[in-house]
Order: structure tokens, then sequence, then C-alpha cells
């Protein structure tokens, strides 16, 4: 219905932002309002621009609305004339007063003893007019209406003169305040506690209390705040523009009003200097012409080049003796009480490295290709949170360590299935907003012995670049790190390192396997992790499928989302986020399929109104969810691998996944351990019989549970069902089963009503899959199982590293490292290898439990903030080549070895103090995409929803082909799993002869 004007009943035109129409009570006050318009309801009351301008001309403006004003006001009489009062020619005499009775009247005698006055019948002398601007100012004093009084002193003639003499002396007196105070922000000396320390808010709360007329007066030239959040911010490109928020607003404040502040106080004292030096080592660090220097030095907002380049010479300096000082706290401190508050102290460090390739400055005479090209390593150090001095357990040998604790077990799989439902979870119940309930109970955080500690914020030093040594074996004396080493009892002190050892350039004089001296190689987790990116890429990501709904290529066409080449700056970052899309779509998905909604804010039938059940009803959902689309390697392949690992050298025998002898005995009968975590899974009978002293039964399903050991009776887990529970009670096969693509054996409670009523007729199927399996393959169905594990294994990796859980790091590696083999990764496959079998016994007490806890940090200090460490050393390098390629010339070794100095924890400090919070090129950005354990594209996951939730990708269809993907099975199995167990037995026997290189 098309709104009309409520005076003239027009109809109001719509504009972009509204109707062009306007309140009644906005353009008049609520009397002129029932004045001029008595029919009209002024509150809901709304004028066309016509009536607006005829209301214009019968009012006029007062203050924000206009008033009315009546054309014929009333006449009044105008009041008589007083008599001009006659001036005697002297003055009255003066009235005598009476004297007061000095005795009480009566008790009853109320009137007045004095007869009464007669009246008056000359007019009173005439009053002095006396409205001079003093008495003005006096009655506004006494009134304490002290801004009236000073607009009036105003208005006299050469008091702004003096107003302006006072206000500056003030001024002047509350700089020079400033000046001498040593403990303000301004006279800090640069170093970086300062810098970490330094806060935009602080400083101006400081200067209000030191210098308020100053700061007022500051204020007074900026707009108003409201004004100032009307404009557009757009702080990188890509990004939509929009208002700025309120804190926004007073940053932008404080931060401008603090430099006009510093520019008075360092002109005044070039003592006060702190913000005018980090704005030159800032400039420094992103290597601006001197020609800049120099004018900003003149405007007085920075320092000159040679006094920045002292300035980052000190950083240095102090960096080289912060990590003395933790080296000689190791070699003259006792022992420590294991994770005591002594653990907070530097008694633990680990170093890592990463190699750029920096144009120098001679060009190449011979090639004349331009700049040469010289390999940097840029180091760092990094204080350990978790303090393990105490331990000092001795290592074994390699070839000692069992293969079966090197290998993933099924207890391994099953904390991987699951952290897959808690994230599945987390997923739904932040993407469906009906689900309110369990939001604030689903598990945020998977805690584990340590999680208070790895909230803690890590310290980070730069220690500068290098140029690695090539002709020394030694990898710390090539790195330049020997002086940082501690010598304890006079050996070496064992250092966790993590950076590229392999990859350093090598010359034929020196030796395949370098030498340590006291470094522990830790393995590349980013590394690996962004590996595994580029394979799931590979593997689905096909440009034949841009035209086939669903696929990887088509949903990065539809969503528009940024490039994954190579050369991208940010590649791993994008290639991260659209996988955590992909995933988070995907189960959304699932979830609004599954449960019959048309949209994600549609509310689940059947939901439960407790808070409790509603946990319960979505722990159902995503275990589905996670049982669907598991696809585990099998445990047989990977206890074939253990096996052939655990044989010596000369031995033919042929290898079996399965029983205590692994030998083949054919004909014979096997029976299951009825144990989830069971290693063996499956027996000879004739070994059963001498290992339990029992008869295990005919039938491994059909008759009663069987266990191989006390250990997997009482361990209450069970191989079969869902659930994994030894819950007891009648159980159903499905019709497939030994080929159930499932768990083929089910406990009747554990199924839903419907599945109890079809589990009456014979046969019965667990699921559509298997009732339909034989009549064909189901392609589209096989890649978005596919798509929907990769993504689901990569977050649960991704949330493992966030928490700092050593152990389900420690876990995630053990199965890499099948996918490493079968993928053929070889050398991050030996790295892992390595890794954990030094977890597992080869590397001393101490050195295992830093392999495991300390190979993590922290900078933003808050929970699942943590990233690993060659992470980090990529994003702190990242900004560099930055540099590098904004730069396009070459670079003087000093160069370099500034811009590595500045890098690391004061460049992060740098970049809070002058940039935005949401710039896309801060450090503190960056880690926030990475440790992001949600996705950011809400709106686009409902859009997604929208586009497929009528393809049927989570439905099972017999002979469905898929238009980019046809024929697409999973690789689950490993890859020559024999093999792979010789190819362990052989690094095993390596490391072991390498002892003295590797420890």
């Amino acid at each position: 219905m098309q709104p009309r004007c409520s005076h003239c009943g027009r109809e109001v035109q719509r504009q972009i932002k509204g109707y062009k129409r306007k309140s009644l009570l906005t353009v008049l006050d609520l009397k002129s309002a029932n004045t001029l318009f008595p029919r009209l309801d002024p509150h809901d009351a709304f004028l066309c621009f016509d009536c607006v301008r005829e209301v214009y001309h019968k009012t006029k403006k007062c203050g924000k609305r206009r008033v009315y004003v009546d054309p014929n006001p009333p006449i009044r009489p105008a009041p008589a004339a007083r008599p001009a009062p006659s001036v005697p020619a002297e003055p009255p005499p003066l009235k005598r007063l009476k004297k007061r009775l000095r005795s009480a009247l009566n008790e009853h005698d109320y009137a007045s003893q004095d007869p009464a006055p007669s009246a008056r019948t000359e007019p009173p002398p005439a009053r002095r007019d006396l409205r001079g601007p003093i008495s003005q100012v006096c009655g506004f004093l006494r009134r304490r209406k002290f801004s009236c009084a000073l607009n009036r002193l105003l208005q006299v003639n050469g008091f702004k003169d003096a107003l302006l003499k006072v206000c500056s002396r003030i001024i002047s007196s509350e700089r020079k305040e400033m000046v001498k105070d040593l403990d303000g922000p301004y006279r800090k000396t640069f170093s970086p506690d300062s810098l970490s320390v330094f806060s935009w808010d602080k400083t101006t709360s400081w200067a209000e209390d030191k210098a308020p007329l100053t700061v007022a007066c500051l204020r007074s030239m900026f707009p108003p705040a409201k004004k100032i959040q009307k404009q557009t911010v757009n702080y990188s490109r890509g990004n939509k523009p929009r208002r700025m928020t309120d804190e926004e607003v007073k940053q932008l404040l404080d931060r401008r009003i603090s430099l006009v502040l510093s520019v008075s106080l360092y002109t005044s004292s070039l003592r006060a200097c702190f913000l005018q030096t980090a704005f030159s080592v800032e400039m420094l660090r992103h290597r601006c012409p001197i020609k800049l220097f120099t004018v900003t030095n003149s405007l007085g907002i920075s320092q000159s080049k040679t006094t920045a380049r002292i300035h980052a010479k000190r950083l240095a300096e102090e960096h080289e003796r912060r990590v003395k000082q933790w080296r000689d706290e190791i070699q003259t401190t006792r022992k420590t009480q294991y994770c005591s508050e002594d653990s907070k102290k530097a008694l633990a460090f680990s170093f890592s490295w990463g190699k750029v390739q920096v144009p120098s400055v001679s060009r190449s005479d011979s090639t004349g290709r331009g700049y040469n090209f010289v390999t940097w390593a840029f180091r760092f150090a990094h204080r350990n949170r978790i303090n393990f001095r105490y331990l000092h357990g001795p290592p074994i040998k390699a070839v000692e360590v069992s293969p079966h604790s090197v290998l993933p077990t099924r207890q391994t799989y099953e904390s991987l299935r699951q952290r897959m439902k808690t994230l599945v979870m987390r997923i739904i119940a932040d993407n469906l907003p009906a689900l309110k309930g369990p939001r604030g109970r689903v598990e945020r955080h998977i805690p584990h012995r340590y999680s208070h500690l790895m909230k803690e914020q890590s310290s980070t030093v730069s220690l500068g670049a290098v140029i690695p040594d090539s002709s020394e074996a030694s990898v710390s004396t090539a790195l330049g790190l020997k002086d940082y080493i501690p010598v304890v009892s006079g050996a070496l002190y064992h250092i966790l390192s993590c950076g590229d050892v392999l990859g350093t350039d090598k010359t034929q004089n020196q030796s395949l396997d370098p030498r340590y001296d006291g470094l522990i190689e830790a393995p590349l987790e980013f590394q690996k992790e962004h590996l595994f990116h580029e394979d799931m890429m590979k593997l689905l990501l096909s440009e034949k499928s841009e035209n086939a709904r669903g696929t990887l290529h088509h949903i990065v066409s539809l969503f528009h989302f940024k490039t994954f080449n190579n050369t991208a700056r940010d590649y791993f970052l994008n290639l991260w986020d659209f996988i955590t899309f992909v995933t988070t779509a995907y189960v959304t998905l699932f979830a609004v399929t599954d449960c019959g909604l048309d949209s994600v804010h549609q509310r689940p039938p059947g939901y439960p109104s407790q808070v409790s059940a509603q946990v319960d009803w979505l722990s159902d959902l995503a275990h589905r969810l996670v049982d669907l689309v598991w696809m585990a390697p099998p445990q047989e392949d990977i206890n074939t691998a253990a096996a052939a690992a655990g044989q010596c050298d000369g031995e033919k025998k042929k290898i079996t996944p399965f029983c205590y002898c692994r030998e083949d005995k054919p004909g014979e009968q096997l029976v299951r351990c009825c144990s989830n975590r069971c290693p063996g899974i499956w027996f000879h009978a004739s070994c059963a019989r001498v290992q339990t002293w029992s008869d295990p039964p005919e039938e491994d399903c059909g008759g009663s549970d069987w266990f191989c050991s006390p250990a997997c009776s009482t361990d209450g887990t069970y191989v079969y069902c869902h659930c994994k529970e030894q819950r007891g009670g009648p159980m159903v096969q499905c019709g497939r089963m030994e080929d159930c693509r499932r768990h083929e054996w089910y406990h009747q409670d554990c199924l839903s009503a419907a599945e109890q009523s079809r589990a009456q007729n014979t046969p019965w199927f667990c699921s559509e899959s298997c009732s339909l399996a034989a009549d064909g393959e189901d392609f589209l169905f096989n890649y978005t199982k596919a798509v929907l594990w990769e993504g689901l294994y990569q977050m649960a990796r991704r949330d493992a590293i966030q928490e700092g859980d050593g152990d389900a790091m420690t876990d995630f590696w053990r199965m890499d490292l099948v996918l490493l083999w079968t993928r053929k990764h070889q050398q991050l496959f030996n790295s892992g290898h390595q890794m954990i079998t030094g977890i597992e016994g080869f590397y001393p007490e101490r050195v295992r439990q830093d392999m495991k806890w300390n190979r993590v940090l922290n900078l933003q200090g808050t929970s699942g903030g943590n990233i690993s460490q060659d992470l980090l050393t990529e994003l702190l390098i990242n900004e560099f080549k930055g540099v590098i390629k904004f730069g396009k010339g070459s670079f003087t070794p000093q160069q370099v070895e500034q811009s590595a100095h500045l890098a690391g924890a004061q460049a992060r400090h740098l970049d809070r103090i002058f940039f935005t919070g949401e710039n896309p090129l801060t450090l503190s950005s960056y880690l926030s995409r990475v440790t992001s354990s949600s996705c950011g594209r809400t709106e686009d996951v409902s859009r997604f929803i929208q586009e497929f939730k009528t393809d049927e990708l989570f439905r099972f269809k017999p002979g469905r082909k898929h238009s980019g993907f046809n024929g697409f099975r999973y690789q689950q199995r490993v890859r020559e799993p024999e093999r792979m167990g010789r190819c362990m037995r052989r690094l095993r026997e390596e490391m072991d002869l390498r002892t003295d290189g590797v420890l």
C-alpha cells in the first residue's frame, strides 16, 4: 500500500533511502503541531514536502525545530505611565529604626502592637537600572552558570586577549609538566618492552590527566564522533566499504591527538621521541627512501635514517642479550619442579629458521640476467611454555622401538572419530540459527593436560639473518647458532630446531647427513599440512569439472574464491579458507537434508525442548555424518606394515596382519576380538586357545563375544555398532553381513524407531547404500564423501594444533605417516618417522616431551591460538618477501640484517601501533585467519544450501555417474604395506648408525 500525506492525502514518492516525507514532530514542536494540525496525531503523522513548505512559511526556527507564530496576536492595553519622580536637591534623611520591644507579648496576644501602616500616596522612588556586564556576570556566578558568565565576558572588549594570554600560559605549563614526566609514554626508552606495552588510549588518558586544557583544545579541533562515524572505510582491496564503529572512531581520535602532542613535545625536548623513533624504525623496516626520512624529520614526525639504524642495532643487541640470558639460565640454574611457577621462566627454548632468496648488490656479469640471488637464513628463538628439565630418562636404540607404537592403532582412529564429531557439532550449532540451546554447550576447546599453559602468550625473539656456510658439516655452526646452545656438565644441551635443513645449499665436500651438534630436528608441521592441502586440490579439483554441480571447481566459480596459484602471497591462507568453507557448507547441507528442512532458519521436526536432550540430538546427528563419510585405511594393512617392520634382515616368512604369530596358516579358522582397540583384530583358533586358555566360539559374531586378552575385555569398547560400546542386549545384523559398508552388527537399542520397525523384516540393511549396493556404484556419492572426509580430516588436524594438544598432534603424525607413504612424499615420511621413533624412546625423555608439547607457539595469548613454528617463521619472513617485491632492487648485507632483526614480536607491535585492527597486511590479521576455527562466510553457506539442497548429494543412488569425476573411488588402502614396513626397518637402522649426528 502506497503511503500518503497525513494532511493533504497525496501519495508519497519512494526514494532509495526511504519515502519522500517527514515526520510532523521532526518539523514542529508538540504545541505548534497541535495548533496547526488539531485533527492529526502528532506522533504518527507524516507530511509531504509541499505541506512542509507551507509549514515553513507559517513558522520560525527555534533550535532544531520550528514554532508557530500567530500573525494576529491579541492587543493588550498599555500599562499606565507612572509620574516622574521628583529628585530632591538634598538626600533624604535617614529613616530612624524603631527599637525592638524587649518585653515579650502575652501568650494569646498574636496581633501586632504597632498601628497599621497608612496607605502610601506617593509612588516609590525609581530604582537604578544595574544591568551592566559586571552585574550580569555576578548574577551568573551566583547561580553557578559559569559558561554563561564566560560567554558574557567574551562580549567585553579586551577580555578575549586576556583570556588567550591566560590559556596560553596554562598550556605552556602543561607542556612543561608533560616533558618533565620521565615515566610518560613519550619519554620512554625505545625497547621491545616499551613497544609491547604502548597503547594509544592509555597515552591519551595520561595526557588528559597532565594537560586537560591542551587535550580539550585538540579534541575541539576534530569533528564530532558521530560525524566521523558516517565516513566509509575500506582497508583492503576487494572488501566492501562500510561505516566506522564506535571503537574505530575512538581509536582514530586517540591516534591523531597523541600524534599532534608528540610533535609538540618532540620540538620542546628531543628526549620525548618515542613515537618519532618508532615511526622511523617502521619506515626503515619497509625500506623507505632517505628523502622520505628527511621530509618527515623536518615535520617532526620521525627521526633521521641514521638514528633509526642506531635504534635498530640496539634492538638486535637486546635480542641477542635475551637469548644468551636464556642460555645462561639453563647453564647455571638448578632443576625446577615440573610445571611449577618456575616453568614460566626461560629455562628452555627452541630455534626455527626460514630461507629467503635476496637479490645482492653485485650484478652478474657472466650471465647478464640482472641481480645475483643469495640465500639467507632468517633465525628466530622461541621460549618454551612447558618445562621438562627434571626428566632424565635414557634413550634406547631405534630398532628396539616397537613398530606398532609408530603406526596408528584403532584407538588412534577412534580418537579422530570423536574429534570429528565435535567439529561437526560446532558447525551445525553455528550455522543453524534454530539450535540456540546446545550452541553454548558444544565443546569449543577440547581440553588436555596442559591446556592452561597453552593459553599463555609465547615469547619470540629474532636472531637476525645469516648466509648459511655450506662448508660446515654442522648445522648449528652453519647457521650461526653454536653460541646460543647451552653446555651442561660438559655436554651440549639438546635444543629443538625447526627448519628446512635438507634444502640448504651444499657443496660436494659436505656430507649428506649433517651433524646437528646440540640441535634436535623437528618435522615441518606446516609444510606437511600445506602438502596435504595441495593433494586434496589435485585429487578433487579439476578444470574438467567446472560445469559439474557440487564439485570444488564449480564452488570456486560460483562463490568467487580467490586464486590458488603458487604466486599468490597468501596462497596457503586462501586455500585454508576455501577448505573451511567447503567443509562447513557440506556439513550444514547434510544437516538440512537429513532433517528434511527447507532452509537453515527452519526448526527441525521432533527437536526436543530440553537442553540436555537437544545436545544428545545434535550428537546423534553428528555421529551419523561421521559414520557416513568414515574412510580410514584398513587396520589390516597397517598391521602388515608393522609386521614387516618387525622382521629382521634375512627373514622371508609370509607376513600376515593377524594373530599373535603373524604367520600364515591356511585352512585354520579365524576368530575376531570384539574390542575396538585390539591391535590384532583376527586370531587363529589354535593361537587363541593357547593364549587365553579357553576355547573361542565357533562363530565370531553369531556366538558369544570373545576377547583376546583381559585388557581388551575391560576397555569398554566394542568392534560392532556405531556406539562402539559394550552395552549387551540383542543385536541386529546387516543383510550384507561381512560386506557391510559400516558396522555389520548393531545393538537393537541403538537403532531409531524407524530402523527398529524395519529390522523386523529379513534381510535388514543398515543404510541405503547397503540395500542398493548390488545395483551399482554411485560416483557422485563417492565424491561427496571424499570431499567431506578430507575436509574434516584437515580441520581436525588444525584443531589439534590450535589447542596445542601434543598427544593429538603425535597421533596425527602416526596417521599421516600412512598417507605420506601412500602419496609418495618420502622426505616428510622420513622426518615424521624419525620424530615418532624418537618420541617412543630413541630421544632422551626431556627431548621426547619437548618434541610433543613445545613445537607450537601462541602469539595471541588466547585459547585455540597456537600455530606451528614453521608456519610462524613463514609469516614472519613473508613481510620481507613483500619488501623484496616492492623494492625491485638489490640489498646490501646490512639491509638484510636490519630487516631480519626487525621481524618477529617487535614487528607485530609496530603493526599494532601504526595499523588499524582490520588491516589485512599485518601479522595479527594473518594470525587471526590461521587460528580461526569457524567459517566467516555465513551468507554464502545459506546460499550454498539453497543452491544444492535438491541435488541429493548425500543420498545413495546406484548407477549414478559424475560428469566431472566419473568412476571416482577414494583410495583407502595402504600402498604396498610390506614395502612400507621394510622402509621403516631401514630408517631405524640408519638412525642407530648416525646416533652421534642426530643427538
